[in-house]
């Protein structure tokens, strides 16, 4: 469900064509090549990049309505909590993928739980780059500063 429609569906969740960059992304990362390549087709590193940072902040996104839905719900705070955490993890996937699937539990949540559902379907569906680029707007300017080599490993 994280992985949702492609670039011209309107399902959320990360776009299959990104999953795909990150896989050629790792395959020439793990074989030592220079460059990616998807069907005889060189991917610039700004797509790479971009790939990468719409992933990571997709991931945050499930981690963070998980967490919040944990503390909403009181699933951390009691051992005999009504919601296990695999169950809130899979509501919050299934809502920023707006896949629609659910454990049963979305209408006994609380209405701070349904709100934080609401608040990711939206942003599962919109887009988080569009979200972002809505509220903070593009950069003035560019800096560029010099290269460094890191050892990464």
């Amino acid at each position: 469900m994280f992985i949702g429609a492609s670039p011209g569906g309107t399902g959320g969740g990360i776009k299959t064509t990104t999953a795909a960059v990150l896989a050629a992304t790792a395959w020439a990362g793990a074989l030592g090549y220079e460059q990616v390549v998807l069907f005889r087709r060189s991917v610039p590193n700004e797509q790479l990049a971009k790939a990468m940072a719409l992933t990571l902040l997709a991931a945050h996104m499930v981690g963070g309505t998980t967490l919040l839905l944990c503390l909403t719900e009181q699933a951390l705070l009691h051992s005999e909590a009504p919601y296990a955490f695999l169950s809130l993890l899979f509501e919050a996937t299934s809502a920023f993928g707006t896949v629609g699937l659910s454990t049963g539990i979305t209408p006994t949540l609380s209405e701070w739980g349904k709100l934080i559902l609401v608040v990711t379907m939206f942003f599962g569906r919109v887009g988080l780059l569009t979200v972002i680029v809505a509220f903070a707007g593009r950069p003035l300017r560019t800096v560029r500063y010099a290269r460094e080599e890191l050892l990464v490993g």
